[in-house]
């Protein structure tokens, strides 16, 4: 890639002045994707061309999908959980707590805790047609569209650590942090840093 974008001597002086090495084949060009894509912004362009097509009640659950940062299956079972039971909301605090319900969320190697949400994502949850993941999927194939749903949780991974930290993304897509320094130190007032996701929940909307 650096060749196309006329990067490639720089990059070689890079890799030469930092001794740079990789341990694996493909690590080098994850790299340097990394360094000279605009892949956040073609995520999102992709995704407003899908949504443009789709009917409203469906495009939603991919809405939904962007604003929670859950998993693409996850957050369709989030919206039709909305729908059936009331005890998953904790209005007091704004959440969706995903972690009272561990056969749906908690899985070995997949989990959720929980999800911040706002006003405008509920109601973009309550106007979506009750659905499973397959039968949102169905509607994206029977039109002929590319099925992105995944890039919904990278849009809002991308985006939100922008606004708080690291750690604090982890947990809002169900990973439990392993840094020392997270496990052992950091004790910052989540409740405070939870709302700072919430103010941001407008902005990120609006990206689609």
């Amino acid at each position: 890639m650096s060749n196309f974008t006329g990067a490639k001597q720089m990059w070689k002086s890079i890799v030469s002045n930092y001794k740079l090495k990789w341990n694996g084949r493909n690590d080098l060009g994850d790299l340097v994707g990394l360094l000279y894509s605009n892949r956040f912004d073609e995520m999102l362009s992709e995704l407003k061309s899908a949504l443009a097509v789709v009917p409203e009640e469906y495009g939603n659950y991919f809405r939904f999908n962007v604003l929670t940062g859950l998993r693409p299956a996850e957050a369709v079972k989030a919206v039709n959980m909305l729908r059936t039971d009331p005890d998953y909301f904790n209005k007091e605090l704004g959440l969706l707590e995903h972690f009272r319900y561990p056969r749906e969320f908690i899985r070995n190697t997949k989990k959720a805790f929980i999800s911040v949400v706002d006003a405008e994502t509920l109601e973009i949850a309550r106007a979506t047609r009750s659905l499973d993941y397959q039968g949102v999927r169905s509607e994206f194939r029977r039109r002929d569209l590319p099925f992105h749903m995944a890039y919904c949780r990278k849009v809002f991974a991308t985006f939100m650590r922008r606004k708080v930290d690291t750690e604090l993304v982890d947990i809002l897509q169900g990973r439990v942090p392993t840094s020392i320094f997270a496990k052992h130190y950091n004790r910052p007032n989540q409740l405070s840093e939870l709302e700072k996701v919430r103010a941001s929940l407008p902005e990120l909307k609006k990206l689609l």
